[in-house]
């Protein structure tokens, strides 16, 4: 967080669609029963039998599914194999897409911090897609431009944290 709070200070994130909370992620409560049918996190109960079993559905959640997830991910190095190690750079490694804020900054902080060998080909991978989105909107992106958010992360993480190792 301290580093997001930093980047922001010379590159405001919230210019570019991006906001700096003191959280990474975000969870819907219609995911938290069953992230493939959102529906069923939205139940009603007319009774306390029936609102028990409810509570009890997600008690067995988190005690099957959350708290293992957290347990895994709570180390940057498992986060960075997760976001940062597939061959598609849009999908994590269980080929899925990454619902996370400033996903362009984020994956490099993640990176950096876990000390990735591969820093500097994810900073690359991150400027051709980013290339890419732009130039299908007719447009070119500048890597070199310090007032993006991406581009100042990037160098930012390479001079700050080269320095300590």
């Amino acid at each position: 967080m301290r580093v997001l709070k930093n980047i922001d200070s010379h590159v405001p994130l919230a210019n570019y669609k991006y906001v700096v909370m003191e959280a990474i992620t975000g969870i819907s409560p219609g995911l938290l029963l069953d992230p493939l049918h959102i529906s069923r996190a939205y139940k009603f109960f007319n009774t306390e039998t029936e609102l028990l079993s409810i509570v009890g559905e997600i008690k067995l959640f988190y005690e099957k599914s959350f708290i293992p997830f957290c347990n895994k991910y709570s180390s940057l190095v498992e986060l960075d194999k997760l976001m940062n190690l597939s061959d598609d750079f849009w999908l994590d490694s269980t080929g899925k897409s990454i619902p996370i804020s400033f996903f362009h900054v984020t994956r490099l902080v993640i990176s950096k911090m876990s000390n990735s060998p591969r820093y500097d080909e994810l900073v690359e991978r991150n400027f051709q897609a980013l290339e890419a989105i732009w130039k299908a909107e007719g447009a070119t992106y500048d890597r070199t431009d310090e007032s993006k958010p991406e581009v100042f992360t990037a160098n930012y993480l390479k001079s700050a944290y080269s320095e300590k190792e």
